[in-house]
C-alpha cells in the first residue's frame, strides 16, 4: 500500500504541466484503480478495486459524475470469496482554478452490494465524501488521486478507499492554441483588445478605449439637481436640497433651513421672516372647563373639543405652561373628594402629553377637593356644575 502510494506523489510530481488559460466544459471519463480499507465489523480482508466513472464538467470549479465499481475479498470467519460491487453519484467542488494541480473535495451517495452469505447488511444506501487532486498533463488529459470515506446508512460500517486513475475530458481546449484574433464583440468601433468597458449598448458614442462618452447634465444653480428636474432652480449656492432641488426646512416653521436663525423651532410655533419664534408683547387667554359625573375622574367624550383647542394654543405658544385644577362637591368625605379632584385633573393632563405630544415639563396638576365652590353644594344642579376641571392659560405675543 505505500509502494502505490509513493507511485502516484511520484508520477504527479513528475509529468509535465499544461500551459493553459482555462479548460473548457463538457464530458469526462475516469477510469480508475484502487484500495478499500473495509471496516473491522465486516470480517473481511481488505480488497482492490476497480471503478470506471463518467461526469460532467461545468467548469474550473465544479463538476459532477457517476461511477461504478468492483471489488473481491473473502471472509475471514469462513473463507469464502465476496465479490463486492458499488456505484454512487457524486458532486466535485475544485478548491481553485490553477492549470497545474487542482485539489477538490466531494460528497455523493449510492449503493454497496457486498454479497456477503448470511449477512442481513450486504445490499445497503452508502454516504461517501472525501478529497483529492487533478494534476493536468495535457489540456485533456489529467492524473487523479484521491481518499474517501463510506458510510453503510444501515450496517453502520465505515469503509475507506483509496482511489487513482486519469481523467479524459472530452472537447477540451486551451485558449493559448487559439488562432490570435482581435475582435470588438459590443461592435463600438475599439477592439476588444483595447476595449476597457467592454459591454457597451450598440450605438452609445464611446471614447477611444471604448467607454461611453457621459455628457454631463445642465445644473445653473449647482445644487446637485440638473436644471430639468429643478423645481427651484434658483437656490442661492451652498444651500443643502431635496430631490427636487428646493431648500430644505428641517422644523416645519416655513422658513429654509439657510435663512432660519431659529432652526430647532417647535413644530406649529408662530415664527418671524428669521425663523425664530415671535417677541411676546400681547396676552392671548385659553381657558378649560370640564365637567365630570360623579364620583368619576373618566374624562367625558364631549370633552375632546376642549382638550384640542388647549392643545393648540400650547403648541401655537410654545413658552407657555399650565396647570390643570380638579374640584369636586361636598359629597362624600373631604379626604377622598380631595383624592377625586387630584385623579380628574391628571387624567386631563394626562391626555394632553400623551394624546398631544405637549411636553410634561409644560403642564401640572393639582386638586383642591371641595374647596373652591362656584355653586350651591345643596342643589343637584349646584353640585353639578362643581365636578369639575378648570384650566386658564394665558400668553403674550406680537403679531
Amino acid at each position: 500500500m505505500k509502494k502505490l502510494l509513493s507511485g502516484i506523489a511520484l508520477l504527479a510530481a513528475t509529468v509535465p504541466s499544461v500551459n493553459a488559460d482555462e479548460l473548457d466544459s463538457g464530458f469526462y471519463i475516469f477510469p480508475s484503480i484502487g484500495y478499500f480499507l473495509l471496516d473491522d465489523n465486516r470480517n473481511t480482508d481488505n480488497a482492490p478495486t476497480a471503478s470506471f466513472a463518467a461526469g460532467y464538467q461545468f467548469n474550473n470549479r465544479f463538476s459532477t459524475e457517476a461511477s461504478y465499481g468492483i471489488l473481491k475479498t473473502e471472509s475471514n470467519t469462513t473463507g469464502q470469496d465476496i465479490d463486492g460491487t458499488l456505484y454512487h453519484v457524486d458532486a466535485i467542488y475544485h478548491l481553485n482554478d490553477d492549470d497545474t494541480v487542482q485539489p477538490y473535495v466531494l460528497a455523493g451517495i449510492g449503493n454497496m452490494d457486498m454479497d456477503m452469505p448470511g449477512s442481513e447488511n450486504d445490499d445497503e444506501t452508502s454516504y461517501n465524501a472525501g478529497a483529492g487532486f487533478k494534476r493536468h498533463i495535457t489540456e485533456n488529459l489529467s492524473l487523479r488521486a484521491e481518499a474517501r470515506m463510506f458510510y453503510g446508512n444501515d450496517s453502520n460500517n465505515k469503509d475507506a478507499l483509496i482511489n487513482f486513475g486519469l481523467v479524459y475530458l472530452f472537447g477540451g481546449s486551451s485558449s493559448s492554441e487559439a488562432e490570435d484574433v482581435d475582435y470588438d464583440t459590443d461592435g463600438d468601433g475599439v477592439l476588444d483588445s483595447k476595449d476597457q468597458c467592454p459591454n457597451t449598448a450598440a450605438g452609445t458614442d464611446v471614447d477611444s478605449v471604448g467607454c461611453a462618452i457621459v455628457v454631463a447634465p445642465r445644473d445653473g444653480d449647482k445644487d446637485g439637481i440638473e436644471d430639468s428636474l429643478d423645481n427651484c432652480p434658483n437656490t442661492p449656492a451652498g444651500r443643502t436640497v431635496d430631490a427636487k432641488g428646493c431648500e430644505l426646512d428641517a422644523d416645519g416653521d416655513g422658513v429654509v433651513d439657510g435663512a432660519d436663525q431659529c432652526p430647532n423651532t417647535p413644530a406649529e410655533a408662530k415664527v418671524d421672516s428669521k425663523g425664530c419664534a415671535l417677541a411676546i408683547t400681547t396676552t392671548v387667554t385659553q381657558t378649560l372647563n370640564v365637567n365630570f359625573p360623579n364620583n368619576s375622574s373618566i374624562v367625558p367624550s364631549n370633552a375632546k373639543s376642549e382638550i384640542d383647542e388647549l392643545s393648540v394654543f400650547m403648541k401655537s405658544y410654545p413658552a407657555t405652561k399650565v396647570t390643570i385644577e380638579g374640584h369636586t362637591d361636598s359629597s362624600g368625605d373631604a379626604k377622598y373628594n380631595q383624592y377625586l379632584s387630584e385623579k380628574r385633573a391628571k387624567s386631563i393632563a394626562k391626555i394632553l402629553v400623551e394624546d398631544y405630544g405637549i411636553e410634561s415639563s409644560r403642564v401640572s396638576a393639582i386638586g383642591y377637593g371641595e374647596e373652591k365652590p362656584i355653586a350651591d353644594n345643596s342643589t343637584a344642579e349646584g353640585r353639578k356644575q362643581n365636578r369639575r376641571v378648570h384650566a386658564v392659560i394665558e400668553a403674550t405675543t406680537t403679531k
